[in-house]
């Protein structure tokens, strides 16, 4: 093809040549360059990670990373023999040499064993644990929420299965620590309940004065626990919300004195909301409870075997036909 050139002033038409222009001749030259190549280059194949060597240097990097950390550990190490006499020894250094001397039978070079420090010793003498159940909605969580924290409050709040509360009193020239467990009333809660029975040392069957029902439920509570509890379990009845007014009253004071006395239990008639025979109800409980556990320790235990020896004389004749080879 021709190209026309460009017209330049004072001369005369552009002449048709045979020639590319310029640029033109670049761009052809470049393109020719390009084809040349990618039909003169020998295929090239895509060379895929080995996997082999991808795992071979993960297991470098984990080798590497023990060692720092092997290093790390040695440094420590020596900080820790290097440390000044004046430092105190670390705490686990010491557990481990008091298990040692506990070990080996002592500490000192007599022998003897020694002493256990004196926050592991007990700080009570007799550690008694206590059930309060009752119909749901009778003042249970009350009662216990004003003995051990000397609170009381309004708003209801139901108990989801079972909570507790610790006081440590004095009675009797001993530190009692008493675990108040307080059940949930509602049936659905029954199952878990029961279930802390067993452990009690004293129950505190509670009604509400108010609620006649609750008080015709004592004698289905007094036949779980016979089912559930141990047999020398303490029981008290509690009478509680005395406080209200004399036309609210649904149990008269004489009616629950009579369900105490038919089960042998003792009787009492409280108000959380004014902490009337509140301390007198856990402190009589727990008084009973110490004196019942205080005889049992002092009882003697007899450790002697008996045999019953055979008389001679009559006996023996006796004896010995009885026996299976005898002539």
């Amino acid at each position: 093809m021709l190209a026309h050139q460009p017209v330049q002033q004072g001369q005369g038409p552009t002449k048709l040549t045979g020639r590319w222009p310029l640029a033109s001749r670049k761009g052809k030259q470049s393109t020719q360059a390009n084809e040349r190549d990618l039909t003169d280059r020998p295929n090239r194949t895509i060379k895929k990670p080995n996997r082999n060597q991808s795992l071979a240097h993960a297991a470098d990097d984990d080798e590497s990373s023990r060692k720092l950390t092997k290093e790390r550990g040695e440094k420590e190490r020596k900080k820790l023999l290097l440390r000044p006499s004046s430092d105190p020894p670390p705490r686990r250094a010491i557990l481990r040499c008091a298990c040692r001397r506990w070990a080996a039978g002592g500490g000192g070079a007599s022998g003897e064993m020694a002493a256990p420090p004196a926050r592991a010793r007990a700080d009570y003498d007799y550690l008694i644990k206590l059930l309060l159940i009752g119909d749901s909605g009778v003042g249970k969580s009350c009662l216990l929420l004003r003995f051990s924290d000397g609170s009381f409050t309004t708003s209801f709040i139901t108990t989801i299965g079972i909570d507790f509360k610790i006081r440590t009193i004095e009675l009797d020239g001993k530190r009692i620590k008493l675990q108040i467990w307080d059940t949930a009333g509602q049936e659905r809660f029954r199952t878990i309940t029961t279930a802390y029975y067993r452990g009690a040392m004293g129950i505190l069957l509670v009604y509400d004065v108010t609620d006649e029902s609750s008080f015709n439920n004592i004698r289905n509570w007094i036949r779980n626990i016979e089912q559930h509890a141990s047999d020398n379990v303490n029981k008290i009845l509690v009478g509680n919300k005395a406080d209200m007014d004399e036309s609210k009253r649904a149990v008269p004071t004489a009616k629950g004195q009579a369900l105490a006395d038919e089960y042998g239990i003792k009787f009492f008639e409280t108000s959380a909301k004014t902490n009337l025979n509140v301390e007198q109800v856990f402190f009589s409980i727990a008084r009973d409870i110490k004196q019942r556990l205080a005889e049992t320790d002092s009882k003697p235990e007899d450790k002697t075997i008996k045999i019953n020896k055979t008389e001679q004389g009559a006996d023996a004749p006796a004896a010995q036909q009885s026996s299976c080879c005898g002539s």
